[in-house]
């Protein structure tokens, strides 16, 4: 049998082997299309595997799935349904290719008698460096289903995120209803279905658009680079010829603004990377000590201009990730660095690893002024400044530092968070997989 019943509106069957994504606007019409879909799964003796993550966590998947299917514990306790966030199972699969960490999952489901196996996962944010799914799916007795938040989806994401899969799906709540039974309609959401020809010419010229601003951009940062270098060497040069007793204040705003300047340039140049899919990631096995040793070297001019006292607490072994260790080290130092600038001086800065969940919790904490919890949900969003009002800013940069490590922390599969108190400072915790049972490296 080539295909397995969909259980959905518009989508009675589907082929094994395809992959297909959603999206959807609010948590109800999440769960207005994956329910009767792994519902559906079930009844087919399939194994179903659903990856969970915000805004719907494996602990909320549970209880929303076991509402729909009468004989939910005993599918969960014969392994037929999988529900776990997406983190932790990739972190346990210890597996850098998700594409054949699935294909497993399909074939243990084979093997213990189920039909095929039914992949749902919410995806927290698109990636340009998602991995290419579809020509690795055809032959296999899987069917996908990725739900993307619209919210979250730039016009540019929707049409890349389309492109990725062979079907692109949604449907109204009056289909979401009927699919679920009387009482559950959810808010109707037929953003995709209203879109007409013209409304997709229109975006094709937005994205040509953007493309041009990024590589503009990207050609910005480039060139300003030599002339800032030239400048730096020759305030260099002037303090080697002795010109730094007659000109000493000025040759310090000279070298300490064009440090400046250069810090947002490579900020710049970064952020036009990720957008662009360029970032090439140099990864090994590593003890994560070491990238946070080279993150301390970095942020250590700043943290002792303003006497703070910095605390470490990470084993010199037993930590290890896989990664790029220079990017490793630019995430933990851009953290350090935010948090000696919003810490008045004298202040605390701890920075703490341990292992969590099949993870690496890798944590920054000041106790510095904090952060205005209205600011919390767009802190990580580019030339977002989190912690003061325009007016208030001191020469912080362009914004990008907190996104260009958010999007650096998914390139190495892993998540950042944030918490604050105003007044009483504020935590960032980087969690990344683990790689289990693998040998030590020396730390550096």
């Amino acid at each position: 049998m080539s295909v397995t019943r969909g259980g959905l509106p518009g989508l009675p069957d589907i082929d094994w082997g395809t992959s297909f994504c959603h999206f959807y606007d609010s948590l109800g019409e999440l769960l207005g299309v994956v329910l009767p879909f792994v519902r559906t799964g079930l009844e087919n003796n399939e194994a179903c595997l659903w990856l969970t993550a915000e805004p719907l966590l494996a602990a909320d998947a549970h209880a929303s799935l076991s509402s729909v299917v009468p004989d939910f514990d005993r599918r969960l306790q014969n392994g037929q349904i999988e529900i776990v966030d997406r983190s932790q199972w990739y972190a346990r699969t210890g597996q850098t290719d998700v594409v054949d960490a699935w294909i497993q999952r399909q074939e243990r489901g084979l093997a213990q008698g189920f039909s095929g196996l039914r992949l749902l996962s919410n995806v927290v944010r698109h990636s340009s460096a998602d991995v290419p799914i579809d020509a690795r799916f055809r032959g296999q007795r899987i069917v996908g289903l990725f739900s993307y938040r619209l919210a979250q989806c730039s016009s540019q994401d929707v049409l890349d995120i389309a492109r990725r899969y062979q079907l692109t799906w949604t449907c109204r709540d009056s289909e979401i209803a009927a699919t679920l039974g009387p009482g559950t309609a959810q808010e109707e959401s037929a953003w995709l279905q209203r879109r007409s020809s013209a409304d997709l010419r229109t975006e094709n010229d937005l994205r040509e658009a953007d493309a041009r601003k990024n590589e503009f951009l990207a050609m910005l940062g480039h060139d300003l680079r030599n002339p800032l270098a030239s400048i730096l060497t020759a305030s260099q040069l002037m303090v080697l010829r002795g010109a730094e007793q007659q000109f000493h204040k000025e040759l310090d705003i000279i070298q300490r603004q064009v440090s400046h300047i250069t810090s947002m340039v490579d900020d710049l140049l970064d952020m036009s990377r990720m957008i662009s899919g360029t970032v090439e990631l140099e990864l090994t096995s590593l003890e994560i000590v070491e990238a946070i040793n080279r993150a301390i070297e970095i942020a250590a001019p700043l943290v002792d201009k303003r006497g703070h006292r910095l605390h470490v607490s990470c084993p010199p072994r037993g930590l290890v990730v896989n990664g790029d260790v220079t990017r490793l080290a630019q995430i933990v130092a851009n953290l350090l660095t935010n948090a000696a600038r919003y810490t008045e001086p004298g202040g605390d800065i701890t920075v703490k690893a341990e292992r969590s969940d099949g993870n690496v919790a890798v944590t920054v904490t000041d106790t510095g002024q904090g952060i205005d919890p209205k600011r919390l949900a767009t802190l990580f969003e580019p030339f977002s400044h989190g912690r003061r009002e325009p007016r208030q800013r001191r020469g912080d940069g362009l914004g990008l530092g907190l996104s260009i490590v958010r999007s650096l922390v998914g390139l190495h599969g892993g998540t950042i968070e944030a918490a604050s108190t105003v007044g009483k400072g504020s935590e960032f915790v980087v969690r990344l997989p683990a790689v289990q049972n693998a040998p030590s490296s020396a730390a550096g």
